[in-house]
């Protein structure tokens, strides 16, 4: 990226510093909001089926859009650091978003667990599985479901431009460039392979659903990006 070769190297260090400090904040945020929810263990006794149920699905929501906005900010924030090659910056977007996404799920996954134990210190596994293992396989299947719905359509940078700006274009210039392909992000896409993977290996002996449930979306997002790279990009 040669627009990035004159930043000096102490000042792409600073921005590194910065942008790390966003993203951390941002998962401190996410897991205080699913504490804040995993709080009914403590203050609601016998909260019935349907409030424990409207309140692990408020969790389950909370990370998918903590993981949502780090898909939208952290390419931002890679941009704005200034990288020299565009292979450095891929691997900086994979890197924090499999971090991010995999502690953000498993702090909560630790968090049902913690609640899921009686005064005497034992672990009422029935009662994790109920919470916590609902948790994991929603967010692994919320997360999963909703990026490659995404990628296969593109809603951001094809669908609404397409639609919204394409008939008020004014020269053919400006119509190819909104007409033009979109920018594969192999950061983005190894991401999600890598974030399976690690909650597979984590939690896959616990529940081995998640071992079948990864294998089918690792084979949708192949589907996916081989009919994008073929027709898209």
């Amino acid at each position: 990226i040669w627009s990035n070769i004159e930043v000096p190297a102490h000042s792409r260090a600073l921005r590194l510093a910065g942008t790390s400090c966003v993203a951390l904040l941002m998962l401190l945020i996410a897991t205080g909001l699913i504490a804040a929810v995993n709080g009914k263990h403590f203050f609601i006794g016998n909260e019935g089926v349907l409030l424990s149920t409207i309140l692990n699905v408020a969790a389950v929501l909370i990370i998918i859009l903590s993981n949502v906005s780090m898909f939208v900010l952290i390419p931002v924030l890679s941009v704005f650091e200034a990288h020299t090659t565009k292979g450095q910056m891929e691997l900086t977007i994979m890197l924090r978003l499999w971090l991010f996404q995999v502690l953000n799920t498993m702090l909560a996954a630790f968090m049902f667990w913690d609640a899921s134990r009686n005064k005497m210190g034992q672990t009422n596994w029935g009662h994790w599985f109920a919470d916590g293992g609902f948790l994991v396989l929603n967010v692994i299947f919320g997360d999963a479901t909703l990026m490659n719905v995404i990628e296969f359509f593109r809603p951001f940078d094809v669908i609404i431009p397409r639609k919204q700006q394409a008939p008020y274009c004014m020269t053919q210039k400006r119509l190819n460039r909104v007409y033009a392909a979109p920018e594969l992000s192999l950061g983005m896409r190894y991401q999600m392979i890598l974030k399976h993977f690690t909650l597979a290996l984590a939690l896959g002996s616990a529940m081995p659903l998640v071992y079948w449930l990864v294998t089918i979306l690792c084979g949708v997002t192949y589907w996916i990006d081989k009919y994008n790279v073929l027709r898209l990009y």
